[in-house]
């Protein structure tokens, strides 16, 4: 059950598993208003430093989805520079 800010467009959810690793994450999710599609972003853990979720297990789905070698690729590099954070 997600948490909704009264009178704002941002929302976070109750731990969820992960679709891809299972791994316990938080949703972030927000829209600048009632017709725009939102935008979502996964934490590890809520608060400082505020991780964000980097599922290896995403990224292949996605490589994996993904017919053009180009966007394969830069799949790929978004992925390799996760690993150099």
């Amino acid at each position: 059950m997600a948490n909704f800010y009264s009178g704002s467009y941002r929302w976070t959810s109750d731990p969820t598993p992960c679709r891809y690793c299972g791994q316990e994450i938080f949703i972030h999710g927000y829209r600048r208003d009632a017709y725009s599609d939102p935008a979502y972003v996964l934490f590890d853990d809520l608060g400082p430093p505020w991780p964000k979720h980097t599922c290896v297990e995403y990224y292949i789905h996605l490589i994996q989805q993904e017919t053009d070698p180009q966007i394969q690729r830069e799949i790929v590099r978004r992925l390799a520079g996760l690993a150099t954070q």
